[in-house]
């Protein structure tokens, strides 16, 4: 079985920037006016406030993703415990 390490770098390359702020856009989380000094580009800030996909995904439980992702649910309690410890 590959190390949660091994998995992280066989990852695939983030998408392209325009997509994934379009999917945010679609989930209402950032708001889209385009650039008064460049009009080929789009400016991008949150929006002011939650929207309930933003909302739904936040409160999600991350166990299930986390065996989903790793396919291996034994490892959820010790991913789990990294990523409190990144986040203090």
């Amino acid at each position: 079985m590959a190390s949660v390490e091994s998995r992280a770098i066989m990852q695939p390359v983030p998408r392209p920037v325009h997509i994934s702020g379009r999917r945010l856009r679609s989930a209402e989380a950032v708001l889209a006016e385009p650039d008064p000094h460049d009009g080929r580009r789009t400016l991008l800030r949150a929006a002011p406030k939650p929207s309930r996909r933003m909302k739904a995904v936040r409160e999600a439980p991350l166990g299930p993703a986390l065996a989903a992702a790793t396919g291996d649910p034994d490892e959820v309690p010790a991913l789990l415990e990294r990523l409190s410890a990144l986040l203090r």
